[in-house]
């Protein structure tokens, strides 16, 4: 919802909470996403060290996931990023 609504550091201080407190969703994969959407939050907000960090821990997480989800799409933002 922040994202949407354009508040770009409450989004990722939310994402953060979530990831922060893993355990709650260590099994879910939201887990995961929640990583993806950190990281773009973080790209939003211009912080690319963090935003970096994000994308590489969610393509370590779901380097073995359902093909169907999100995941070239995530390679390809965090390509761009690294250039």
């Amino acid at each position: 919802m922040y994202l949407s609504d354009h508040q770009r550091a409450q989004a990722a201080s939310e994402f953060q909470k979530i990831v922060d407190h893993r355990m709650t969703v260590v099994s879910n994969p939201i887990g995961a996403l929640v990583h993806l959407q950190l990281a773009r939050a973080f790209v939003q907000t211009g912080d690319r060290a963090n935003a970096r960090r994000a994308y590489e821990d969610f393509l370590s997480l779901w380097k073995d996931a359902n093909a169907h989800i999100p995941m070239a799409e995530a390679r390809a933002d965090y390509a761009v990023l690294v250039r």
